[in-house]
Parts: C-alpha cells; sequence; structure tokens
C-alpha cells in the first residue's frame, strides 16, 4: 500500500488489474470490482504504437461505478512499454490530484509499476523517474 501524506490525506493503494480470459483472445472481459466505500478506482493504462505515437488514459470511478473524472493524452515519443505503463500510473494519479481526490485504489496492467510503487522492488531505470514523480505527487 501507498501512502502519500499532506493536509489532504491522500492515500492510494495499488493492485494489478485483473482479467478474465476465454477461449479466444476476443472475448477477453475485463473484471471491474467497485473500490471500497469511501475511495474512488482509479483504472489506467497505455497504448504503444510502432509509429513512435505512445497514449495513456485514466477513468476515476466512485464505490457506485460513476464516472468522477476521465482523461487521456497522446504524444510522440519512442519510450518501451515500462515507460509509458509508468508514465500512465503518474498521469492518473496527477488527474485525481488535480480532481482533489485523495483516497484511491490504483489499478493498472504493470506488475511492474505496482510493486514498484508498493515498495517491493526498487527501478532503477527511467521507468523509476515517473514513480518516483507519482509518490511525490503533492507533496
Amino acid at each position: 500500500m501507498l501512502h502519500f501524506v499532506d493536509g489532504w490525506r491522500t492515500y492510494v493503494e495499488a493492485m494489478e488489474s485483473q482479467k478474465a480470459w476465454c477461449r479466444r483472445k476476443s472475448d477477453m472481459i475485463p473484471k471491474w470490482k467497485p473500490p471500497k466505500t469511501g475511495f474512488f478506482k482509479v483504472n489506467v493504462d497505455d497504448s504503444t504504437r510502432r509509429d513512435a505515437r505512445e497514449g495513456v488514459g485514466v477513468v476515476v470511478r466512485d464505490s457506485k461505478g460513476n464516472i468522477t473524472a476521465a482523461a487521456c493524452r497522446s504524444f510522440k515519443a519512442n519510450w518501451e512499454v515500462e515507460i509509458v505503463e509508468a508514465y500512465a500510473v503518474f498521469f492518473g494519479l496527477r488527474i485525481c490530484w488535480q480532481a482533489r481526490l485523495r483516497m484511491m485504489e490504483l489499478e493498472t496492467d504493470s506488475k511492474q509499476a505496482v510493486d514498484a510503487l508498493n515498495g517491493r522492488t526498487e527501478l532503477l531505470n527511467y521507468t523509476s523517474i515517473f514513480i518516483h514523480d507519482a509518490i511525490t505527487l503533492g507533496a
């Protein structure tokens, strides 16, 4: 669990997204579970393309599933997938910070980002820049 503490009492719990796989990849059904009462679920994802276009997106929902905030951004870069995933985490948390949301469950499909945010691993590459910025957001 990751704690950001300041005057707004921010709390973030990072977790990997759970997906149910069917026989065919086209039948993949993401399973969204609501956050604890009083929390917001922050789902972030990334998109990488071979033409040096990257993208990130975030959807924030309350415990009833109502969308509270959503945003996306595309940009020209030639980053490794892990870096784009870490940027998606930072982007999502920044959107929440700007919306003054402080009690969050962050969900991403990046095990590397989740482990780094939860202090289970230390990244020593460019990915660590966005993880560090996510951890210190608002400090």
